[in-house]
């Protein structure tokens, strides 16, 4: 995702940003989730296509489980 969103910032010509959607210290087995590549700074809703260059949406892989680990 981060070689992608480098690539279409420099094609585009244009900001790009990865956002983490519900993928924080408080998630939860069996939330929804997302990591899209999109132009806009603010990204807050896993079903919007507003903006989207990629997603990974949590959906589509029922039977993956993520581990966020918090370094401080």
């Amino acid at each position: 995702m981060h070689m992608m969103a480098k690539s279409e910032a420099v094609l585009k010509n244009e900001d790009v940003y990865v956002h983490f959607v519900n993928l924080t210290a408080s998630y939860k087995r069996g939330m929804d989730w997302c990591i899209v590549v999109t132009t806009s700074s603010t990204f807050t809703d896993c079903t919007s296509n507003t903006e989207l260059i990629s997603v990974i949406d949590s959906r589509l892989f029922k039977a993956l489980n993520m581990k966020i680990i918090v370094s401080v």
